[in-house]
């Protein structure tokens, strides 16, 4: 019996690899066949699409940065990503501070209430979002747009660092008193140094969903010259440059590779943060 029972469990091993295994391959397939198609030359890619390329050719990747000025694109994005995400976390370091060390009437209520922001799709409030911007005169401008971001990453982050500021030690807290820290030097010279791991965790998930971020660049803004790279390569589906089939895969891959990069580095980091934060010592 027991060995039967080893088979059957060996069996089920394998299927769920198995399993797992096509469906990661699935799942890679349009990003892999993206990046084949950017270093082949058209007459290639009509003869072989799915086949690995025979030589390299990095033609796509030049004319896409000359063509699209991705220098700009590129600027815009790392501008609207860094400063959202450092807004982002300077909104949420304050009521991450009062929400982990006080305890209020109806604290559970308006801390649930915040984070139900998480759950808002875009779509819900980019009409009242809209005319905001546009009696403050922030409609298609960088400011308006780094606004937003920061004001949508700022629950995720106060998410991230409650948790983390849980596990700070109350004792300091009770030390820095005795010695007339007022709450705002605790913050300043115990919290936010103890707290930079959850802080450089938040600040590189906000990065990567503001870099990917589409719709509220697509109608807050209007002129090109303040475009995100994601809303600027919309330009390669025009007849004018869908003439050539490996621009567009080579536009979508600069597009994403900062970001795939960033998370390469930043992996380690990001678990090691969030299990920090989750675990309380």
């Amino acid at each position: 019996m027991a060995t039967v029972n080893s088979a059957q469990v060996s069996a089920v091993k394998i299927m769920w690899t198995a399993g797992t295994a096509v469906f990661v391959v699935l799942w890679n397939f349009p990003a892999w066949l993206a990046v084949m198609t950017s270093v082949k030359s058209d007459q290639e890619i009509l003869a072989a699409p799915f086949a690995f390329p025979k030589s390299l050719s990095l033609t796509a990747f030049e004319n896409a940065w000359t063509i699209l000025s991705y220098s700009q694109l590129f600027w815009n994005s790392l501008l609207y990503a860094t400063v959202g995400s450092a807004l982002a976390i300077l909104l949420a370091l304050v009521p991450s501070y009062v929400f982990s060390t006080f305890r209020f009437p109806g604290q559970v209520v308006v801390f649930v209430l915040l984070l139900t922001t998480l759950m808002l799709p875009q779509q819900a409030v980019i009409l009242p979002l809209f005319t905001l911007l546009k009696s403050l005169n922030l409609l298609d401008s960088r400011l308006g747009l780094i606004i937003v971001h920061g004001t949508f990453g700022m629950p995720f982050e106060m998410l991230v660092l409650t948790g983390f500021m849980a596990t700070i030690p109350r004792e300091l807290f009770a030390a820095a008193q005795i010695d007339g820290c007022s709450d705002f030097g605790i913050l300043r010279y115990i919290v936010v140094p103890l707290s930079a791991p959850a802080i450089a965790v938040g600040f590189t998930i906000n990065f990567i969903d503001i870099w990917k971020e589409y719709f509220f660049a697509l109608v807050l803004l209007s002129s090109s010259r303040s475009m995100p790279v994601n809303l600027g390569i919309v330009a390669i589906a025009t007849p004018q440059y869908f003439t050539s089939m490996n621009l567009p895969s080579a536009a979508v891959v600069l597009a994403q590779l900062p970001i795939v990069i960033l998370f390469i580095f930043a992996y380690r980091l990001i678990t090691e943060g969030l299990y920090t934060g989750a675990v309380k010592g």
